[in-house]
């Protein structure tokens, strides 16, 4: 007599399609819970719930630009010689002031071969950010040489030390096949 409380029932009439795995090679790229996965390798960055367009289970990664350059940089992924990866981030920023007409946030790939640093593409920037702007996309396609001497990148987000003040949130990292 009402003790039972019962899950509702949901009709999904493409059960069988089950549920699809996110192709993301990153394994925490949406700060979902934390910043596992993640290396401040300068600057002070914090894990915030500033959330992706209201997606759930997002957050995003907080750094105040105040520190004559910023760098997070993600776990490395084994990558094939040859091939081309689609790389994406997502960035917004609040009471920025930059010095120059020089790149100040950018999406830098960098590239390993056993663990030890090759080289670093970057693969797309904001020129002279300043003020405040909404979520802006940095993307690009990362070709691995086909010689042989890569076999990782790591994602990194670098703030250049042109951006004197403000802040920044990053989220939405992908690498993609």
């Amino acid at each position: 007599e009402g003790a039972f409380n019962y899950d509702p029932i949901e009709y999904d009439p493409n059960y069988e399609e089950g549920p699809t795995e996110d192709p993301n090679l990153l394994h925490n790229g949406y700060f979902g819970r934390n910043l596992a996965g993640w290396y401040s390798r300068r600057g002070q960055w914090f894990r915030v719930n500033e959330p992706f367009y209201g997606e759930i289970d997002t957050g995003s990664v907080r750094i105040d630009c105040d520190d004559a350059g910023e760098r997070f940089e993600s776990h490395k992924v084994p990558v094939t010689a040859g091939e081309a990866l689609n790389t994406i981030c997502k960035v917004q920023y609040r009471e920025v002031t930059s010095t120059g007409s020089v790149p100040g946030f950018i999406l830098r790939m960098n590239l390993y071969k056993d663990g030890g640093f090759v080289s670093y593409v970057d693969i797309d920037s904001i020129l002279s950010p300043a003020g405040v702007a909404g979520w802006q996309t940095l993307e690009g396609v990362l070709n691995i040489p086909s010689d042989g001497s890569v076999n990782e990148v790591s994602m990194e987000f670098n703030v250049d030390a042109s951006v004197t003040g403000g802040t920044a949130f990053w989220t939405y990292a992908r690498i993609l096949r």
